[in-house]
């Protein structure tokens, strides 16, 4: 069927190029030369370029590799030094006992959490004893054995991935001199709930005040959390978005100033306790309301309910109070609060509840007078 106004055009055989051989940086140099009419010395010059670029490539690929080969090479045992307990015991025997209860028990879906608890429930260990035994199955032979244990470690990876990262991203931060395996636990566990599982500085700061001796060790566990978060960010595979880890280590920088406010808040309540002896609170508790106050902008009606209840009944102590809370919200860091218009407002209504509690003084010494 011929479609009117066509006329076909005759389409010729194409025979495949046949594949150039890579060239060398010479010859390349060469090519270009007699494309673009370019003299030998030249020619020269841009041979020794193109050499020069390859070595430092080569070199560069050289080093990134040996960075990963040696993050890998990092002993299990000696990771497992980090992290052991004052009562654990060595890692072969621990893996060994480890492997023996496995055997003795039926593959399911609990037997993930059977290996939490025999590593004290700490994930990072769990993953260098699971590690460790599967290097005893291979080395043994033990093919099934292998690949139940593979099996467990899949799946610790998949439920608690980023905590076992963190742990082992963090072991030589918190295994430094001087820190005690139970202070090294707690600080681990604190980085797993405080860094990996509320990533905000509130809750962070918060943690910390809430930990035992949180006061006496707030300076101490930020500089360990500080060498941390950068220990982990510097890793291969962080357990955390880098991003989300930069900015936390931004809010733990601000958080020096949160142990001056401690100072500030012990000494404030020092002083209110003489004025009313009812009052039991701790620095570290008033601080945590505090913040969590500031966090939400702070209306008149809770720094009101504050004022009487550190201050008592008499107005004038409510008034001492207040004259020593506002430079302490004046120091709060700006990253404390909900926004920059919350702390404004939160200094504008300080300011109107300490006017209206001095007219309220003034009109109570006029009744006395009168």
């Amino acid at each position: 069927m011929k479609i009117p106004g066509f006329t076909p055009v005759a389409i010729h055989s194409v025979n495949p190029a046949s594949a150039r051989p890579a060239l060398s940086a010479t010859q390349t140099a060469s090519h270009i030369a007699k494309d673009q009419g370019t003299t030998p010395q030249q020619v020269a010059r841009f041979t020794s370029a193109l050499i020069q670029q390859s070595k430092e490539l080569s070199q560069r690929e050289l080093v990134i590799g040996g960075t990963v080969l040696q993050s890998k090479a990092m002993k299990l045992g000696e990771l497992y030094q980090m992290l052991m307990g004052s009562n654990d015991r060595r890692l072969d025997e621990a893996v060994r006992t480890l492997r023996q209860t496995l055997k003795r028990q039926r593959s399911d879906e609990s037997m993930l959490g059977r290996v939490l608890a025999f590593a004290g429930g700490d994930p990072a260990k769990a993953h260098v004893m699971l590690q460790a035994a599967m290097k005893q199955a291979h080395h043994e032979g033990a093919r099934d054995e292998h690949q139940a244990l593979s099996d467990h470690a899949s799946a610790l990876r998949q439920r608690h991935g980023n905590r076992a990262r963190a742990g082992v991203n963090t072991a030589r931060a918190f295994s430094r001199a001087g820190l005690d395996s139970q202070r090294r636990k707690n600080l681990r566990e604190l980085y797993y709930n405080g860094v990996v599982g509320q990533p905000t500085i509130t809750s962070l700061i918060d943690t910390l005040l809430g930990q035992e001796d949180g006061e006496a060790q707030f300076e101490p566990t930020l500089r360990d959390l500080r060498r941390a978060i950068a220990d982990d960010l510097a890793s291969a595979n962080p357990s955390s978005p880098r991003q989300q880890l930069r900015t936390l280590m931004h809010g733990v920088n601000t958080a020096r100033h949160v142990s001056t406010l401690l100072k500030s808040c012990e000494h404030l309540l020092g002083r209110m306790r003489d004025k009313n002896p009812q009052l039991q609170v701790s620095a570290p508790t008033f601080l945590k309301h505090l913040l969590v106050l500031s966090g939400k902008g702070m209306n008149l009606q809770e720094t009101l309910q504050l004022t009487q209840f550190i201050g008592g009944a008499q107005l004038k102590h409510q008034l001492s109070f207040l004259n020593g809370l506002r430079p302490m919200l004046q120091q709060l860091p700006i990253l404390l609060w909900q926004d920059l218009k919350s702390r404004q407002n939160a200094l504008g209504n300080l300011l109107l509840l300490m006017a209206e509690l001095t007219q309220q003084e003034q009109n109570q010494l006029k009744g006395n007078l009168a």
